[in-house]
């Protein structure tokens, strides 16, 4: 929720960078692995499973077909796997101390 603020860790990392960086003007597309992030018996998010990596794959490809991006990136290693594009680089996931080296790798993905 970019205007609330997301109380999920990483995606407020993510819209704080990108209201930072870009404000509401060409905004970059950015696509989760997976549509619904899956979330454990107490309802808090939890790490993707292959299988379930393997389902977002068709939609996570349409998106690309469709809006034909020109730089592609995955953030975090599960993202990686996700995306089998052949334009990918990494983008380390902001979880788990790595804000600094995920906004680095974003500024260089962007010049």
């Amino acid at each position: 929720d970019q205007e609330r603020g997301s109380s999920e860790p990483t995606g407020k990392i993510m819209w704080e960078y990108i209201m930072d960086r870009y404000g509401t003007h060409e905004m970059p597309l950015i696509w989760n692995a997976l549509p619904f992030h899956p979330r454990d018996s107490n309802g808090k998010n939890r790490t993707p499973t292959e299988r379930e990596i393997l389902i977002g794959q068709p939609l996570l490809r349409l998106v690309s077909e469709y809006y034909e991006p020109t730089k592609t990136a995955s953030i975090g290693w599960k993202g990686a796997r996700a995306l089998t594009l052949a334009r990918n680089e990494y983008i380390p996931h902001p979880s788990h101390g790595a804000k600094k080296e995920f906004i680095t790798a974003m500024d260089e993905l962007i010049r």
